[in-house]
């Protein structure tokens, strides 16, 4: 498995992050009658979701890769302290064990996703910053269009 996402995949996500925020939150309401199970994944989601938006101009702000770094470094501790949490309610929870594990996988793939994504944001973004001048990448999709937000 891959660290850094293709570009293309990068553009789609800041592009079209608020779905995975609007996911999340559906999630953490439906958490409620799950007795929490969904939560962690819930704001992973809406977490994520919000920091695609907010990397849209990745490839024409320079010096971003500094605040994506930043995100980086608190998203793994964020993620693990959220899990530990719910780790302790859950062993005071009547929920089976098997909802608990779906949302602990599920919410590792969304940490997992965001990684991914914000290492590709600082690797691009800090060779961009590098170039003399104001450069700027263009991402085409697999058709060879540039695609459209």
């Amino acid at each position: 498995m891959k660290l850094y996402l293709p570009l293309s995949r990068v553009h789609w996500l800041t592009r079209r992050g608020y779905w995975f925020a609007l996911a999340g939150v559906g999630l953490i309401i439906l958490s409620e009658q799950l007795r929490g199970v969904g939560f962690v994944t819930g704001l992973m989601l809406v977490l994520s979701g919000g920091l695609a938006r907010g990397f849209r101009s990745w490839l024409h702000e320079r010096g971003l890769w500094m605040l994506a770094l930043v995100a980086l470094v608190a998203w793994v501790p964020l993620y693990v302290t959220l899990e530990w949490d719910a780790v302790r309610q859950q062993r005071r929870a009547p929920n089976g064990p098997l909802l608990f594990i779906w949302d602990t996988v599920l919410g590792a793939s969304v940490l997992w996703y965001t990684v991914r994504f914000l290492a590709t944001v600082v690797r691009v973004n800090r060779a961009l910053s590098a170039l003399p001048g104001s450069a700027a990448l263009v991402v085409t999709g697999p058709s060879g269009n540039t695609p459209h937000g």
